[in-house]
């Protein structure tokens, strides 16, 4: 009997403040509309219930197969944020990012009120 071979796929998390005078409303969408051209998006689904969950303001998620060319953590990691900097730097804003990547991966969601 063969073994299940286990899909493997990299969470990606990016998270950033946008900085100056013109950040507001407009420049965030278009951040947001560039930083879907590679599959960040603004909400993740579990597996458990498949309803979408959105995250914090400035969160981004990806799910990356393994099979990329960069398919080890740090060039991956380092693809990810070549891409944002394109993206924020398209937009004339300066930010602070923070990429975090994953390959055994879990994570969970609250609500505080």
């Amino acid at each position: 009997m063969k073994k299940k071979r286990h899909k493997q796929t990299f969470l990606v998390l990016v998270t950033f403040d946008l900085h100056g005078t013109r950040t507001n409303t407009a420049v965030y969408d278009r951040v947001k509309k560039r930083l879907a051209a590679i599959d960040l998006k603004k909400y993740i689904r579990p597996k458990s219930t498949g309803q979408l969950r959105k995250l914090p303001h400035n969160t981004f998620v990806a799910k990356y197969p393994g099979r990329l060319p960069q398919s080890k953590s740090a060039p991956l990691r380092d693809f990810v944020r070549s891409e944002v900097k394109k993206a924020l730097r398209a937009e004339r804003v300066s930010a602070s990012v923070f990429i975090a990547i994953g390959q055994r991966w879990a994570w969970g969601t609250a609500r505080i009120q």
